[in-house]
C-alpha cells in the first residue's frame, strides 16, 4: 500500500497545544518560518507515532545526561500551557481510497510522575488505531502494538525510517560520522542480511566456546591423568596375599591407618602418612623400657607442677593440721573470757546479777547473798538522792585508784588525787581518812547504806575478777594465734594436706613438723621438698624421639597397650595397607582410564565439529558478502547521478561511487584513484548534498513507503545545491510524498514555484502565523 499523510493533529506536544494540518493531495509540504516554532517538532511527532521515539532526542540524551538520575521534575514532550491535558499525535493516512487513522495517546495522569519524565523513555505513548479521524476513543479496545506499523508499512520500516523516509537537519549520523565498518552494519537491516549476519555470529560464538572447550587446560588434564596413570602401574605392588585385617589400636578414636577400609580412592599422600605412622610406632618398640623410665619421671614433674599449691600449703602447716579443733576452742574461751572481764569493769554500782551470774568461774556459794546485795543496791539508788549515789561510786573508785597505788608506790607521800606533798606517808593515809570521813558525814543514813553495799558488792567483784583474768592469762598461754590462722586459711583443704602427708610418709619423703610463717623458710622448705620428689625420678638410659608421647597416646589409651605390642603385628599391618593401596590404585586407574578415553572422544568430537561450523561461517561469510555487494550496486548508479546533480562542481569529477570492501566496508569513493573516502575532502556544503543524495538514492531504491521527510535542508546548501535539490525532487521522486521544512522564505517560494510549474501541486504552512493563530 501506498500509505501517503493527508491530516495530522497534535495535542499538548512539544511547541504545540493544540494543531490540525491538513495536508489534503499536496506533493510538497513546505514548513516555513523562523526557527524556534516548530518545524522539527512537527517532525518529530510523525517520527514518534510511525517509530514510537525519537532518534535524535534518545541518542543525545546518552551523551548529554547524567546516567544516574532517575527522577525529572517535568517531562521535556508535553506542553506546560496545556492546561494539563492529554497528549495526543493524529495523523490520517490515505492510499487511494482507503484510509486509516493511528495515533499516539499519554494521558495527563501518567505524565505528572517524576520517575516517567526521562527524556528517553517513551513507554508512556501507547499506539492506538481510531476508526475516524475526530475519534478521541483511546480506550484499550483501540490500542495496539509496534506490529500494527510492521503490517502497514513494512517488515523493518522502523529501524530503516531514518534511513528511507526522514533526514535530519545536518547530515546522516549514522553514516557520516562513523567508520567505514560501522557504515556497512548501520545499513544491515536495510540491506537485510541481519539473518545472515546473526547466523555468522552464532558460528562464530560456537567457535569459540569450541575452541576453549579445547582449551589448554584441558590438554593440560590429559597430560596429567596419563602421567598419573601410568605411575600408578608403576606402582602396582605383587606378593601381598595374606594380608587380614587386625585392629591394633585401643584409643578412643581410631586412627585411620588403622581402619578396615583405608581409602575411598587411591592417594600417595594418605598412603605415605600411614605408613610412616606405622613406622614411627616400630621405631618406638626398642624403646619401651626408656619410654617407662621417661613416662615415669615426667609423672612425677607433673605431679609437683599440678599440685604445687597443695605442696606449699603442707610445708606451711606441717604436722600441725590435727591442731585446728583445740586452738578453735581455745580462741572461743578466750573471746568469752575477754567479754566476762570487760562486764565486770562495769563496777559494783552499775553491774547486774545476772552478768555476774553467767560469768564463767561464778560460784554461787562463795557470797549467797550477793543477789540481795544487789537488789538492796538498786532499792536504795532509786531512794537515795543522785549526789549519794555518786559520793558512794567516787568512795568506791577512790578506794580501789589507792589500792593500786600503793601496790606501785607502798611509801608515797604525794596524793594521787591531787598531788599534794604530805611529807610522809602517814600523813598522806591520814589526810585521805580523813577526807572519807568528811564524805561519809554528808550522806544520809540511804546514803551510808548504799555506799556499804556498793563496797560489799566490790569485794565480791574483785575475787571473781581475779579468777577470769587468771583463767585468762592460762587460755592465752595454751594459744598460738599465727599457727590458728595458717591452719584456718587452708580450712577446706586440710583433709588434702593430711592425706598428701600420709602419701609422703609411706613414701619415705620427709616434710617438716612445725609450720612457718616466715616467707623465706617457706620457700626454703618449698625447694627441699620438691627436690626429694625429683630425687626419686630414675636416670634415663636412652633417647627417645620428641614425637614419642603423640604416636602412642594417638593409637593408645593407656601406654600398657603399647608395651604388649609386638613387631609382627605392625609388620602385617604395613603388608595390609599395602594391599588396600593396591586395590584403591586399581580402581582409581581405571578411572583414570575412563575418563582419559573420555577426553580423548571428546576433544575429537569437538575438533571435528569446530571445523565444520568454520565450514559453514566461511560459506555464511562469502553469502552475505555477495548479497552485500549485489545490494550496494543496486543503489550505486542511483547515488552516481543523484550525487552527481546535487554536488555539480566537485573538483574530483562528477558524481562519487561506492565501494564495498569484501562486503565489511562502505565507502565513497571519487572518480579519481584514492584509498581515502571522499568526505575527508569535501566541505560541509558538500558533504550535506551527499548525505541528501545518499538518503534519496535509498529511498528511491529501498523504500515501500512514498513519503520523503527533509529537516531544513538549505542550512547547509547554497543556491545551485537548492535549485539542483528542487529538480531532482519534482523530476526523480515525483511519485513521492515530500514534506521539507525552510527557515528561509524564498527558498521555500523557489521550490514551490518549481513544482507547480512541473504541474504538481504545492502546500505550505508558514508555522510562526500558526503559532499565533493557535496562541
Amino acid at each position: 500500500m501506498n500509505w501517503k499523510i493527508s491530516r495530522i493533529e497534535i495535542a499538548s506536544f512539544k511547541a504545540f497545544k493544540n494543531i490540525s494540518l491538513n495536508l489534503e493531495s499536496a506533493s510538497l509540504l513546505t514548513l516555513d518560518g523562523p526557527n524556534g516554532f516548530g518545524k522539527t517538532s512537527i517532525f518529530d511527532a510523525i517520527e514518534l507515532l510511525l517509530t514510537g521515539k525519537i532518534a535524535r532526542i534518545e541518542r543525545l540524551f546518552d551523551k548529554v545526561m547524567i546516567g544516574t538520575k532517575k527522577k525529572y521534575e517535568d517531562n521535556l514532550f508535553w506542553n506546560v500551557r496545556s492546561q494539563g491535558n492529554d497528549l495526543h499525535i493524529k495523523i490520517e493516512f490515505k492510499s487511494n481510497d482507503e484510509k486509516i487513522i493511528l495515533a499516539r495517546h499519554a494521558p495527563s495522569e501518567s505524565l505528572w510522575p517524576k520517575d516517567k519524565n526521562k527524556a528517553n523513555d517513551f513507554s508512556l505513548f501507547k499506539l492506538y488505531k481510531l476508526d475516524s479521524f475526530e475519534s478521541s476513543d483511546f480506550t484499550d479496545g483501540n490500542l495496539k502494538n509496534d506490529d500494527l506499523i510492521a503490517e502497514l508499512f513494512g517488515q523493518n520500516f522502523q529501524e530503516n525510517y531514518s534511513f528511507l523516509n526522514y533526514l535530519e537537519q545536518g547530515q546522516n549520523e549514522y553514516l557520516f560520522s562513523t567508520s567505514l565498518n560501522n557504515r556497512k552494519k548501520a545499513l544491515e537491516s536495510l540491506i537485510q542480511s541481519g539473518a545472515i549476519v546473526a547466523e555468522i555470529s552464532k558460528c562464530k560464538r560456537l567457535e569459540k566456546k569450541l575452541t576453549q572447550r579445547l582449551s589448554k587446560e584441558r590438554q593440560e588434564e590429559e597430560s596429567r591423568l596419563d602421567r598419573e596413570g601410568q605411575a600408578l602401574r608403576a606402582m602396582l605392588e605383587n606378593g601381598l596375599e595374606g594380608a587380614a585385617y587386625e585392629k591394633l589400636s585401643t584409643a578412643d578414636i581410631q586412627p585411620s591407618w588403622d581402619k578396615e577400609v583405608l581409602f575411598s580412592g587411591y592417594s600417595k599422600e594418605i598412603h605415605d602418612n600411614y605408613v610412616t605412622e606405622i613406622r614411627n610406632i616400630i621405631d618406638l618398640l626398642p624403646l619401651k623400657q626408656a619410654i617407662k623410665i621417661r613416662i615415669s619421671n615426667e609423672k612425677i614433674e607433673n605431679y609437683i607442677s599440678k599440685n604445687n599449691n597443695l605442696l606449699r600449703a603442707l610445708i606451711q602447716v606441717g604436722k600441725t593440721t590435727g591442731e585446728l579443733t583445740a586452738l578453735s576452742v581455745t580462741k572461743s574461751n578466750i573471746d568469752s573470757l575477754s567479754l566476762s572481764l570487760s562486764t565486770l569493769e562495769k563496777g559494783a554500782a552499775s553491774i547486774g546479777f545476772d552478768e555476774i551470774r553467767t560469768t564463767p568461774g561464778w560460784q554461787p556459794d562463795e557470797v549467797p547473798d550477793l543477789e540481795e546485795q544487789i537488789k538492796s543496791r538498786d532499792l536504795l539508788n532509786s531512794s537515795s538522792a543522785a549526789n549519794a549515789a555518786a559520793i558512794a561510786e567516787i568512795s568506791r573508785l577512790k578506794h580501789e585508784l589507792l589500792e593500786k597505788h600503793f601496790k606501785i608506790y607502798p611509801n608515797d607521800n604525794t596524793c594521787p588525787l591531787c598531788s599534794q606533798d604530805w611529807k610522809t606517808h602517814e600523813e598522806l593515809l591520814s589526810a585521805i581518812e580523813k577526807r572519807a570521813q568528811k564524805l561519809s558525814e554528808s550522806l544520809s543514813e540511804d546514803g551510808k547504806k548504799l555506799v556499804q553495799v556498793i563496797e560489799s558488792i566490790a569485794k565480791a567483784l574483785l575475787v571473781l575478777t581475779a579468777r577470769v583474768t587468771s583463767d585468762l592469762k592460762f587460755e592465752r598461754s595454751n594459744y598460738d594465734p599465727d599457727l590458728h590462722q595458717v591452719l584456718r586459711r587452708h580450712k577446706e583443704i586440710i583433709q588434702r594436706i593430711q592425706d598428701l602427708g600420709d602419701q609422703l610418709t609411706k613414701r619415705g619423703i620427709l616434710y617438716p613438723d612445725t609450720y612457718t610463717i616466715d616467707p623465706e623458710e617457706e620457700e626454703k622448705r618449698l625447694a627441699d621438698l620438691i627436690a626429694l620428689f625429683r630425687a626419686q625420678k630414675q636416670e634415663e638410659i636412652a633417647d627417645v624421639p620428641d614425637q614419642w608421647s603423640s604416636v602412642i597416646s594417638t593409637a593408645f589409651k593407656d601406654e600398657a597397650d603399647f608395651y604388649v605390642l609386638e613387631r609382627d603385628a605392625l609388620e602385617t599391618k604395613l603388608k595390609y595397607i599395602s594391599l588396600k593401596a593396591n586395590e584403591a590404585k586399581s580402581a582409581t586407574l581405571i578411572g583414570i582410564t575412563q575418563r582419559l578415553d573420555t577426553i580423548r572422544k571428546e576433544n575429537t568430537a569437538t575438533s571435528r565439529i569446530k571445523e565444520r561450523v568454520a565450514s559453514l561461517r566461511g560459506t555464511l561469510e562469502r553469502v552475505e558478502k555477495a548479497y552485500s555487494d549485489h545490494t550496494i550496486s543496486e543503489i550505486e548508479l542511483v547515488f552516481h547521478v543523484y550525487s552527481g546533480r546535487l554536488i555539480q562542481n566537485y573538483q574530483r569529477g562528477l558524481g562519487l561511487f561506492i565501494e564495498s570492501k569484501d562486503g565489511n566496508q562502505l565507502r565513497f569513493a571519487t572518480a579519481e584513484s584514492s584509498d581515502h573516502d571522499a568526505m575527508l575532502s569535501m566541505s560541509s556544503g558538500q558533504i550535506s548534498a551527499l548525505s541528501l543524495a545518499f538518503f534519496l538514492s535509498l529511498n528511491r531504491v529501498y523504500s515501500g513507503v512514498p513519503i520523503i521527510m527533509i529537516d531544513d535542508p538549505s542550512q547547509s546548501l547554497d543556491e545551485v545545491n537548492i535549485a539542483s535539490l528542487t529538480d531532482l525532487l519534482r523530476c526523480e521522486l515525483k511519485d513521492r510524498q515530500l514534506i521539507v521544512s525552510s527557515h528561509e522564505d524564498d527558498i521555500s517560494s523557489y521550490m514551490r514555484y518549481r513544482f507547480t510549474r512541473a504541474g504538481l501541486l504545492p502546500l505550505t504552512f508558514n508555522m510562526q502565523a500558526l503559532a499565533r493563530d493557535a496562541g
